[in-house]
């Protein structure tokens, strides 16, 4: 004969079942790296069934994209600070994770891919997407200007991260990793860059210029290469060509 348990489930009603399965189909989507919040935005725009939390180290930033995300009356998304080398989550905690430019920014590298994988649940997706060696394929060649360059854009970050990262992804226990390459068209023209691509540069240089003068050598170096770079690509016959390869995982199934 059938009883009824001594600790019946509080939330049962006739309806439970289907908002069980409404739960489970909500996603969980990590953008690690968020900045000002845009690319979270946007998936959280185009995913309104899905949940987005966005996790950056600076508070201004995080304070910059809960902003924006009110102002677009976006329920489905979440801003947090912190550090993507330690991250302030439980294992499994994303059924996915984002993380576009800011991994060869960061000082521990390996410890972030770490990270990646032990907040991604069991056969979560990881897509890790920073550039190859941005801003160092220039045509036709400047030399003064490419001397400059190879001094300057790998104070800026790890340029040459990609070579190491599928690897990396392996070591840390990722599954099925795969590398997609195309061009990035932020960093990719050919003739005159555009006002808003020049503006993009300005401010990266702007950003940097710190790094830049003690690559280069003296502070009146960095500010002639804060010219001339946006100057060269303002000219009609040249070509800028920059990849973004996208480095994709799988966490292992427990």
């Amino acid at each position: 004969m059938e009883t009824r348990s001594e600790h019946p489930y509080s939330l049962h009603s006739e309806d439970e079942c289907d908002r069980l399965e409404l739960q489970a189909k909500v996603a969980r989507v990590l953008d690690a790296g968020s900045g000002s919040g845009a690319m979270a935005r946007m998936l959280a725009k185009r995913h309104p069934g899905a949940h987005m939390t966005g996790l950056d180290v600076h508070p201004e930033y995080v304070a910059y994209a809960r902003a924006h995300a009110a102002a677009n009356g976006l329920p489905n998304i979440t801003f947090e600070q912190g550090d993507l080398q330690a991250m302030p989550f439980a294992a499994a905690s994303f059924d996915s994770v984002w993380s576009k430019y800011v991994l060869y920014f960061l000082p521990r590298r390996g410890d972030a891919v770490r990270e990646l994988r032990w907040v991604a649940r069991p056969g979560g997706a990881v897509t890790v997407a920073p550039n190859y060696m941005p801003c160092m394929h220039q045509y036709p060649i400047d030399r003064a200007l490419q001397a400059a360059l190879d001094l300057a854009i790998p104070a800026l970050a790890d340029i040459r991260l990609v070579d190491r990262l599928p690897l990396m992804f392996l070591e840390a226990g990722f599954r099925d990793v795969t590398v997609q390459i195309e061009a990035d068209r932020l960093y990719t023209h050919v003739g005159p860059i555009s006002a808003a691509q020049r503006r993009n540069v300005e401010a990266l240089l702007r950003g940097g210029r710190a790094a830049v003068s003690r690559a280069l050598g003296s502070d009146a170096a960095a500010d002639a290469f804060v010219r001339n770079y946006p100057a060269y690509l303002d000219r009609p016959d040249t070509c800028t060509y920059t990849t973004l390869w996208f480095v994709r995982g799988r966490a292992p199934m427990v």
